[in-house]
């Protein structure tokens, strides 16, 4: 009888350990998950402000870009390839375009005050870089970029652009702004002679 009891008695004991280990085995399991999930919180947390700084640029990373200045930050204004085009009967005076297709460029810049711009040039020539504004031509954008053509050469002379300022602003770099506000409609940045253009257009 002593024996059955004392049997009984262990095996209490064995269920009761063997429940205790299964609540440690659980608390220690959601510690588990609550530190993991928590890690990979902050991991989340950490990349996030790493982006955040690496998208506040202080100023033009690629030499020749135009970047647009929004806040702090500096966006780059993407190159369009255009097709230069000349009048069928070539005169000293005849007009040179620049054509590109749609007729609004993809890049978008909010109207309302002047924007400024900034480009990196370490030759520091800013008298290469223009404004062209933008007409629309059966649903193509063209700028006339100089004059002449065939026997009579080209030239930039007869080129229609819009004033710009130039200031630097730190080593290399210009910021760029137009010396009358720009009216609603399709423009370009250019280097004489390129057919890589910074084409933008305003609201």
């Amino acid at each position: 009888m002593v024996l059955r009891v004392h049997s009984s008695v262990n095996k209490k004991t064995i269920k009761n350990k063997e429940r205790s280990m299964r609540h440690h085995q659980k608390r220690t399991n959601w510690r588990a998950r609550g530190l993991l999930t928590f890690s990979f919180s902050a991991l989340l947390a950490v990349t996030a402000a790493f982006n955040a700084v690496a998208q506040e640029s202080t100023g033009p990373e690629k030499v020749g870009i135009v970047y647009l200045m929004t806040g702090d930050q500096f966006v780059e204004i993407p190159r369009s390839t255009g097709k230069k085009k000349t009048a069928m009967l070539i005169t000293a005076n005849s007009k040179i375009r620049m054509q590109f297709k749609g007729a609004k460029a993809d890049f978008v810049v909010e109207g309302g005050k002047s924007p400024i711009f900034s480009v990196l040039l370490p030759s520091g020539d800013t008298n290469s870089l223009h404004l062209y504004p933008m007409s629309l031509k059966k649903k193509k954008r063209e700028a006339v970029i100089g004059t002449g053509g065939s026997i009579y050469g080209e030239s930039t002379a007869g080129a229609e652009t819009l004033p710009v300022d130039f200031r630097k602003n730190g080593e290399d770099v210009f910021l760029i702004e137009p010396s009358t506000p720009l009216k609603p409609g399709e423009y370009a940045f250019a280097f004489a002679g390129a057919n890589e253009f910074f084409c933008f257009s305003v609201k």
